[in-house]
């Protein structure tokens, strides 16, 4: 929805400026008032691109495209939904048969044992891989 205002707004903002910035007043004519003309045009163009409601619009152009930005990376850095799998927690492929399940389910647990556990691993960490090991074992 975003899109539809700011393309539009954008391109025409763009043009009328990059208009206004090559346009130069006849310069053919040498004389004292065509050159006085061509210089007060060009003090006021300048001046043209200080004034408050030219910055407010390139603030807000600004701002929209910014905006426009961070919705499209939020979008598509929402997180994927994560199907449980078993076989993945225990490190086994799903033609395995029980005897390595059951195998690869005590190596786990003795490794993620809430008392026996890594160093690197926090206890409340251990105890929470420690049940998913259990309900994969048992499923």
């Amino acid at each position: 929805m975003l899109l539809l205002i700011f393309i539009p707004t954008t391109i025409a903002f763009g043009r009328h400026h990059f208009r206004n910035l090559t346009t130069s007043v006849g310069t053919d004519c040498t004389c004292k008032p065509c050159v006085q003309k061509a210089q007060r045009f060009k003090r006021r163009r300048g001046q043209f691109y200080l004034k408050p409601t030219f910055l407010v619009t390139l603030i807000l152009l600004g701002g929209g495209w910014y905006t426009i930005i961070q919705l499209s990376t939020t979008v598509h850095a929402s997180p994927q939904l994560q199907i449980w799998d078993p076989f993945r927690l225990l490190n086994v492929s799903t033609f395995s048969s029980t005897t390595q399940i059951k195998r690869q389910y005590k190596r786990k647990s003795l490794k993620f044992h809430p008392n026996k556990r890594p160093k690197n691993v926090t206890k409340e960490e251990a105890e929470g891989l420690f049940i998913d090991i259990m309900k994969a074992y048992k499923a």
